[in-house]
């Protein structure tokens, strides 16, 4: 069958792209991923003291798994790929703070931690365990302030994190909440892309309902297209394994795009825009698209794009 199309979604949420039935895809998406209603009880008192990095989670399994702290859905990006993930959030308009922590290299390390909240399945706060498009620099670079006015009064010295800079910023007038806002979607796009990246052996944990972000990263959430995240991340961080998987599955079958695919929302660069308008034109397989001169690298990658967010689903033989 050419499968259902995208649901249209409503005007509240204009932004977002179609949704996507990644109920579909079973074999990547695992059962552990189905969450179920969390507790509403604050999951951690740690994230009211407002910490300078992300504090210790509850350990996934074992007793926690019956307690106040447990995530309502956990995993490792091994078996399921950061853009599943992220389009079983988006698909489901969740609400909650995903939290990722890579693996330590060597016993004793610190672990790596990140996390992203989602609002009605839109990710709109991301914090890195790394140094990323952070807020000081990315007003500095905008030309909103300059360097000099962030080493000086009324900026706590040395900066804490991002939620008293923001709030310190406002509060002095430095900087007007409209300059803030555009520099946080920037923010967002960078550092979720960044994920994609993520190593395999990565643990995530979904915390349904709260914003465990919100002492760290501030009030003012960032607004991006993810659709074009989604393209950004696997542009900069191709999945090449699970591509394999599924285009191997996919063989030489053709493929038919969705009347109700809205390819713009992905933000596609010009040769991604190039395979998925041909797709587009007429069902054409992987091979068609490589016989008609198309970049390789490219064609697997809008391909995977699109079989995941079922804006393409093969045509049926016969």
């Amino acid at each position: 069958t050419s499968g259902a199309p995208p649901r249209r979604m409503s005007q509240r949420l204009s932004r977002r792209p179609p949704s996507v039935p990644l109920d579909e895809l079973e074999e990547l998406i695992p059962d552990e991923a189905e969450l179920v209603a969390a507790d509403p009880s604050d999951p951690s008192s740690h994230w009211r003291r407002a910490p300078a990095t992300l504090p210790p989670l509850p350990e996934v399994g074992g007793d926690a798994a019956d307690s106040t702290h447990a995530p309502s859905a956990s995993g490792s990006l091994e078996r399921t790929p950061f853009s599943n993930v992220f389009l079983y959030v988006l698909d489901r308009a969740l609400g909650g703070t995903l939290h990722l922590t890579e693996p330590c290299d060597d016993e004793g390390d610190e672990p790596v931690e990140h996390a992203v909240y989602f609002e009605d399945g839109l990710p709109t706060k991301v914090h890195t365990g790394k140094r990323i498009a952070s807020l000081g620099s990315m007003l500095v670079a905008f030309g909103v302030l300059e360097q000099t006015q962030l080493g000086g009064d009324p900026i706590t010295q040395p900066p804490t994190h991002e939620a008293t800079l923001e709030a310190e910023l406002l509060a002095s007038g430095l900087v007007r909440l409209e300059q803030i806002a555009e520099v946080r979607n920037e923010q967002v796009v960078e550092r979720l892309s960044s994920l994609f990246g993520l190593p395999p052996a990565t643990r995530y944990a979904f915390y349904n309902g709260f914003d465990l972000l919100k002492p760290i990263w501030g009030e003012v959430g960032g607004v991006t297209s993810p659709l074009g995240a989604l393209s950004r991340g696997l542009r900069e961080h191709p999945e090449e394994n699970a591509m394999d998987q599924l285009l191997v599955r996919l063989g030489g079958a053709p493929l038919r795009l969705h009347a109700e695919a809205d390819l713009l929302s992905f933000h596609f660069e010009q040769p991604e825009l190039a395979v998925a308008v041909a797709i587009s034109d007429a069902p054409l397989s992987v091979p068609d698209l490589l016989e008609l001169g198309h970049d390789p690298d490219v064609v697997r990658r809008v391909v995977y794009e699109l079989m995941l967010t079922h804006c393409v689903a093969p045509v049926a033989p016969g």
